[in-house]
């Protein structure tokens, strides 16, 4: 006991030894704390690996952690475009409607078979969506109060 608590068996001896103790390995803990939590993340990117939910049922294959920072990163999400399961959309992402300073451009989706007869020529022509047009007309007129903003709002989507 008499070497724990120091040669003179004092009380301040032993808080003494305990903080040059403590002040010599404090820069230890956080290393082994950051590589605790390393392992810890390489665990939960191989439980991803292996989770059956996350499998492609058409291709059987697993979902795959590239780094072992995805599920600090899956943390930072904040917005998911999505319909669930792809069964409206089979998948397919297709650009709809726009709103651009509370104006609502109108659809952008080609109809179907939507043709148009040009004069008396017998020429039929696709039609564009009715949206498509309206950000035509805006992005040709300069002078439009929402030109700039349709122009920010494409370059952005673009990118």
């Amino acid at each position: 006991m008499a070497a724990a608590l120091g040669d003179g068996g004092r009380i301040d001896d032993f808080f003494v030894r305990f903080f040059q103790y403590w002040i010599i390995l404090y820069q230890i803990v956080p290393i082994s704390l950051y590589v605790c939590f390393e392992v810890v993340k390489l665990l939960l990117g191989l439980q991803i690996n292996l989770d059956k939910e996350m499998m492609d049922p058409l291709t059987r294959q697993h979902a795959v952690a590239r780094t072992a920072d995805l599920v600090e990163e899956m943390g930072q999400v904040h917005h998911i475009f999505s319909d669930k399961t792809g069964t409206i959309t089979q998948n397919e992402m297709r650009f709809a409607m726009c709103s651009i300073d509370d104006t609502d451009l109108g659809d952008f989706r080609p109809p179907d078979l939507l043709t148009i007869d040009i004069g008396k020529l017998g020429v039929t022509a696709t039609a564009d969506p009715e949206g498509v047009m309206q950000a035509r007309r805006i992005m040709t007129d300069p002078r439009h109060p929402l030109h700039e903003e349709t122009r920010r709002f494409f370059m952005c989507l673009a990118a």
